[in-house]
């Protein structure tokens, strides 16, 4: 009887221990869950532009919307106000830098895919021969088993 109650006692401040060790793992659990949290809107924050109006236009509502390049592109003459003409010539150098950018990938990519092409012709010729000169032995082969 006395041995139970120690046994029961020793079960009994195991599963304390255990249940201890469990409350500090999810508390730490808990805590980088958080810290997670936090960095993943600071990185967001981090990708967000924000507008700040000057001292002009403070007082006036300001309507936020998507557009793409090409909306920004297609302006017209009626688009004269200076705002307007920042947005449009910001697009304009944006919509070269990408040509230039991508235009000159593009330039790089195309000597290099022309010797590619001039290596896989070549492995493929090569191949065809190796297949020509094998059937042209195995053709000579059986020409002088059947004399």
């Amino acid at each position: 009887e006395k041995k139970q109650k120690e046994d029961e006692e020793k079960r009994r401040k195991e599963e304390e221990k255990r249940a201890k060790e469990a409350a500090k793992k999810a508390k730490k659990d808990a805590a980088k869950r958080k810290a997670d949290e936090i960095k993943a809107k600071e990185e967001a924050v981090e990708g967000m532009v924000t507008v700040i109006p000057n001292g002009e236009e403070a007082g006036k509502s300001f309507d936020c919307c998507t557009i793409s390049l090409a909306g920004l592109l297609d302006y017209n003459i009626k688009d004269n106000h200076e705002r307007t003409f920042e947005v449009s010539l910001f697009a304009e150098m944006f919509n070269d830098m990408l040509h230039a950018r991508f235009g000159g990938a593009l330039l790089r990519a195309l000597p290099a895919l022309a010797n590619y092409l001039r290596v896989k012709e070549a492995r493929q010729a090569k191949l065809d021969k190796e297949a020509r000169d094998r059937k042209r032995k195995e053709k000579e082969a059986k020409e002088k088993e059947e004399k």
